[in-house]
């Protein structure tokens, strides 16, 4: 499709997007609002997560912990939990392959958090690691 035509098509969409907000009431504009939210983190994530319940333990210079990974992916986690980390901290995790209970340590560091808990991005993961997460993905749970 030629640059004419995209824009054209894009400030329709705009056009048409406004319309239908305007006509929202205030509280189905923030139900839209979050639903928008979610959507646009989900196109940020470059690897895809799996919904779970694994506990996990992890340390972090203030302490060591245990809570609950809550989604996983190969790229990192967001664990449960009402402490409260600094974006950039970094952390290690302790994970179990459910397979053959092989266990590794995961170095990640906080990328978001909110009042539900802390999204971990993992940094440099060895071939091993990556398997640990990939069998702790198919786990059910």
């Amino acid at each position: 499709m030629a640059l004419a035509a995209q824009t054209v098509h894009k400030e329709q969409n705009k056009k048409r997007l406004l319309e239908m907000f305007e006509r929202m009431t205030e509280e189905q504009q923030l139900i839209y609002l979050r639903h928008l939210e979610k959507l646009q983190a989900n196109w940020k994530r470059s690897h895809a997560r799996r919904r779970c319940q694994i506990d996990v333990d992890y340390d972090t210079p203030d302490g060591s912990f245990r809570n609950t990974i809550k989604d996983i992916s190969i790229g990192g986690v967001f664990i449960e939990t009402q402490e409260a980390f600094s974006i950039g901290q970094e952390i290690d995790l302790y994970l179990t392959s459910p397979i053959n209970q092989v266990s590794c340590m995961v170095t990640g560091k906080v990328a978001r958090r909110d009042k539900n808990g802390i999204g971990i991005k993992f940094e440099n993961l060895t071939r091993r690691q990556q398997g640990i997460i990939m069998s702790l993905m198919e786990q059910r749970g």
